[in-house]
């Protein structure tokens, strides 16, 4: 098969970029992944910079033990609301930040994390 010069040119031009979706795997994970084919070095330490620029999301969740889910029965920033696999508590209530130890006692709340 001929190919052209114009495309062989095009070719020579244009950089393809590759996305890969992380999840908080480790370097050599990723690198055994992409199997040499980069240099270490440089995929590390961009890793390195990225992970640090994209803390990984964090989920709290926390039991309800004494009430259900309704307003003033918990902190008012929650994510969402969850209903107990277990049957242990009424609802799980999932916030993106820790709660306070005064929070979660005045709430009557246990820490799931």
């Amino acid at each position: 098969m001929v190919v052209s010069a114009k495309r062989k040119e095009w070719e020579k031009e244009k950089t393809v970029v590759i996305s890969i979706r992380l999840q908080r795997s480790t370097d050599a994970d990723i690198l055994s992944f992409l199997d040499g084919k980069a240099k270490q070095t440089i995929i590390k330490a961009a890793l390195r910079e990225y992970m640090n620029k994209h803390p990984e999301k964090r989920e709290y969740r926390y039991g309800m033990r004494l009430r259900g889910f309704s307003p003033g029965a918990q902190p008012g920033d929650s994510i969402r609301r969850e209903d107990d696999p277990t049957g242990k508590y009424w609802d799980i209530v999932v916030y993106a930040r820790q709660l306070s130890e005064a929070e979660i006692a005045d709430y009557e709340l246990d820490d799931l994390n």
